[in-house]
């Protein structure tokens, strides 16, 4: 896999990753707050109902200016399912089939270095929320000790004007916000919002900042100074491209 660093002025490099010879089903991406970077695949079975190899997995990956190398790697799947069977807490099983994890997480964001929110583009619960979880405990899964906790952080109902029901595409922090990108739970067309939650607040502050019916946005990312906020938009081959919002109006 490359990694594609963009500036300001939207001159783009690419880079490669020493030590990483291939991700499948790279979903997500985030940084924590020491700057490492982590890249996360689906955590779910792909068409054919296989479920294995790099897909389980969330990797580390290091920087030293424009040279980035894989640091280290842990089976996040069975972490996660680990610790959701662990939890025995009812409102958590519609995550799980048997003995096995029923769900494709598509974004993440890292609330320092030990708290980490995935967000799940399905199963959405109850048949109309779209869930964001907290992992905490995960910088000990990374140095072994994989005592982790999972809980349901926040019930979000996203549901797009015409009447499609929303899942999560991906998640950025921005200061004390939470933005959203969401795209159809069971992927029908090229649809999706942009929703911001106040995290002091809670979820009763969710709003939608801007609905799309022509376009499904797949990533967002806010600048580091809070000061812009871009959200991508991948259609496959016809190309993708980014929708940059400057957050000081």
């Amino acid at each position: 896999p490359q990694i594609a660093l963009v500036n300001q002025a939207g001159t783009s490099a690419r880079v490669y990753i020493a030590g990483l010879d291939n991700v499948r089903d790279l979903e997500a991406a985030g940084l924590d707050a020491s700057g490492n970077l982590y890249l996360l695949s689906s955590l779910g079975k792909n068409k054919k109902k296989f479920a294995g190899g790099s897909r389980k997995n969330m990797i580390k990956i290091e920087r030293d200016g424009m040279n980035f190398r894989k640091a280290s790697e842990i089976p996040l799947a069975d972490i996660l399912l680990n610790s959701l069977r662990s939890a025995h807490d009812p409102s958590l099983t519609f995550m799980l089939s048997n003995t096995e994890l029923k769900l494709d997480v598509e974004g993440m964001a890292f609330d320092g270095d030990d708290r980490l929110l995935l967000g799940l583009r399905r199963p959405v619960k109850d048949q109309s929320k779209a869930v964001v979880l907290l992992m905490s405990g995960l910088s000990g899964a990374f140095a072994g000790r994989p005592s982790v906790t999972t809980k349901i952080e926040y019930q979000l109902e996203l549901k797009h004007g015409s009447g499609e029901i929303l899942g999560i595409s991906d998640l950025a922090l921005c200061g004390q916000d939470l933005y959203i990108t969401a795209a159809p739970a069971e992927k029908h067309g090229r649809m999706g919002a942009l929703y911001r939650l106040n995290r002091v607040v809670g979820a009763s502050s969710l709003v939608k900042v801007q609905e799309y019916s022509r376009e499904k946005p797949e990533g967002v990312e806010c600048h580091a100074g809070r000061t812009e906020l871009a959200v991508t938009f991948d259609h496959g081959k016809q190309g993708s491209h980014m929708i940059i919002y400057n957050l000081q109006n």
